[in-house]
């Protein structure tokens, strides 16, 4: 301002002023460049963790253990008493019909509780994994477990494979991203596939995921007799 004030007085007043502006905005532009301003925003967003439920759907879980007697009566009658299979059938339930009682156990109190604070993806597998539902509120529960029982009085929806370990890979490579809170897998255990457990248990400690396993069925091998020709005498 100094400068330009003694300048020549011929000069336009205006074009003095103009120019005297201009250098100062270019002064205080380099000034802003150097303390590099930023502009800050901060959102809040609340975003439900997950919880994967993997529910065996393979050959094998079709098979009655015949629990109904012996030191499991009163574990399976537990298990069944509020699911929808019915009185004739609790005393010789199948391992899946035991699974989808668990889930339904309480008018599914355990699997409501869950939908309602986070987000629950319910699987069935066998050789690969198969979305049945995602639950994101307790209201959905209801339907989901339906529609579970639908498919399974299907004999042909059973897989041939049962690969636990592959399948739980493979969730958690669909929920990538997400925050898994747990795992959740009801099954018998009965591996067709050998598979390593090593990628799995790698993928679970980076991300800090628990998985709590339900083991179904008898500790006794199913006796498997078929009669397949008879020949007598008159």
């Amino acid at each position: 301002w100094a400068i330009y004030r003694r300048e020549n007085p011929d000069a336009p007043t205006g074009g003095r002023i103009f120019l005297a502006v201009l250098r100062c905005l270019i002064v205080a532009l380099a000034l802003a460049m150097i303390f590099e301003p930023a502009l800050v925003l901060v959102r809040n967003n609340v975003v439900k963790s997950s919880v994967a439920v993997l529910v065996d759907s393979s050959d094998s879980m079709n098979i009655n253990d015949g629990l109904a007697t012996g030191p499991d009566e009163n574990a399976v009658k537990a298990v069944l008493a509020s699911g929808n299979v019915t009185t004739a059938e609790r005393f010789r339930a199948t391992r899946f019909e035991v699974a989808r009682g668990l889930l339904q156990a309480n008018q599914a109190a355990w699997l409501k509780k869950l939908a309602s604070e986070q987000r629950v993806f319910l699987y069935t597998f066998d050789g690969a994994p198969h979305v049945v539902a995602v639950l994101d509120s307790a209201d959905q529960v209801d339907e989901a477990l339906k529609t579970l029982g639908e498919k399974s009085t299907d004999k042909k929806w059973f897989g041939s494979k049962t690969e636990p370990v592959a399948c739980m890979e493979r969730v958690l490579d669909e929920l990538a991203g997400q925050t898994v809170t747990g795992v959740a897998v009801i099954s018998d255990w009965r591996g067709t596939v050998a598979s390593k457990t090593d990628t799995l248990k790698e993928k679970l400690e980076s991300r800090g995921i628990p998985v709590f396993a339900l083991g179904l069925g008898s500790t006794e091998p199913p006796k498997d007799l078929e009669l397949r020709n008879v020949s007598v005498k008159r």
